[in-house]
């Protein structure tokens, strides 16, 4: 099977993982890559992280018991990655083996249901080039929360949508060096495919709704879109450019 488009295609590989007798991955929640091309899947099974070589070959695994629910991974240009659970209220920025080097949220202990205050099932994790951290919050929140590289927390935004049958999903929303920010809607959807999103005016970046085709942008200084108070909870976030791979 070919999937992907224009000079992205891509054929899928269904036994690249050579995983040990008897293990799954149950779900996948992230995947990364290493500077070694080593591949760390985060998962939901009994082991959450498993790392494999380039060809599938199984490495080692980590992180039994300490991971409730793995749903997003963030490598960072060092090597260190971010782990977003939802099921456990936190993010940890560890090493390649699973030390923990800084922990955002009290494992276990979620913020009130749509707070707004971190974390309550915290989706996803993204840096800056300066190395702030962006982490989107999620299933249980409407937010986004800015924190310095030490884990000090600097600010948030996003609120609630009105609940009504068509309103939309706030899915993405991307850490962009060049103009800052921009979150996109698709929609409770599945499967989990981001809709695409591109600069418009400068200073400014789009958000996406998947289901209304709507386009909004965010300023730099973080101030939502006319609009943005009717989306409902960010779904990921990522990033790209100088603090993202290639």
């Amino acid at each position: 099977m070919i999937v992907g488009s224009g000079k992205f295609r891509y054929r899928v590989n269904a036994d690249w993982a050579k995983l040990p007798a008897g293990w799954s991955f149950k779900e996948v929640g992230g995947v990364g890559v290493d500077s070694n091309d080593n591949v760390y899947v985060f998962n939901r099974g009994e082991h959450p992280m498993m790392v494999f070589d380039r060809e599938g070959n199984f490495l080692l695994s980590w992180g039994e018991g300490q991971y409730p629910r793995a749903h997003g991974v963030h490598m960072a240009p060092d090597d260190t990655m971010f782990l977003t659970d939802d099921g456990g209220h936190f993010v940890r920025k560890v090493t390649l083996d699973g030390k923990v080097l800084l922990e955002l949220g009290v494992p276990g202990k979620p913020a009130p249901y749509m707070s707004g205050e971190p974390f309550h099932r915290c989706t996803h994790t993204a840096l800056s080039p300066q190395g702030h951290i962006y982490v989107s919050d999620g299933y249980g929140n409407s937010r986004v929360h800015k924190y310095t590289p030490d884990g000090k927390l600097l600010m948030s935004w996003g609120e609630p949508a009105p609940v009504k049958a068509s309103s939309t999903s706030s899915t993405t929303s991307a850490v962009t060096p060049m103009v800052d920010r921009r979150s996109c809607d698709r929609g409770s959807l599945r499967p989990n495919l981001p809709i695409p999103c591109r600069p418009s005016a400068p200073g400014t970046l789009p958000c996406a709704s998947g289901r209304s085709s709507r386009r909004d942008g965010w300023r730099r200084d973080h101030a939502p879109p006319s609009g943005w108070r009717n989306r409902r909870p960010a779904r990921g976030i990522c990033s790209v450019g100088a603090a993202a791979r290639g």
